[in-house]
């Protein structure tokens, strides 16, 4: 475990992270398995955040939810039956305008996305849906899981090229 304290402004910020989970998500990055975005409120921050704890430089995802009138966000999903979370938008375009894989890995997913959307999402394409608790983070367990999705899609990448 590593500490760190992140500064912003007049905010201070502790940092907690594990090694071998940022070498993990390193190595995906760097043998490109993934594209790995940030899509979090800490937006234009995120990489400074990268840089303390040693990962490689991520594209920040863009978040025009975020930014939006939150009332009129809320207003037009509920006419949509969406739910509300702005992250939830940005996951709904990987997997339908892109047509992509996604990994979302969000601490706050299973509180803010309800289990009916979540399985929807698993409708549009292949998903992988972690929420590590907020306290301990990425742990090894949710490592393997990736790791067994990543081997998954790519072996069915595989076969499909193939074919």
């Amino acid at each position: 475990r590593r500490e760190a304290v992140y500064e912003s402004n007049t905010n201070e910020f502790p940092l907690l992270w594990s090694a071998p989970v940022v070498d993990y998500l390193s190595t995906l990055h760097d043998q490109d398995r993934v594209e790995i975005r940030w899509h979090t409120t800490w937006q234009e921050q995120a990489p400074e955040f990268g840089k303390i704890v040693g990962l490689p430089e991520f594209g920040v995802a863009d978040a025009p939810e975020a930014r939006a009138n939150q009332g009129l966000l809320a207003k037009q999903q509920t006419l949509k039956a969406k739910p509300v979370w702005w992250k939830y938008n940005t996951a709904e375009r990987v997997l339908t305008d892109e047509r992509r894989p996604l990994i979302w890995i969000d601490d706050d997913l299973f509180t803010n996305v309800p289990k009916t959307y979540r399985n929807g999402l698993g409708q549009l394409g292949k998903i992988l849906l972690l929420c590590p608790d907020g306290q301990t983070g990425l742990l090894s367990k949710h490592l393997r899981q990736i790791e067994e999705v990543l081997l998954l899609w790519e072996e069915a990448r595989g076969a499909v090229s193939s074919s």
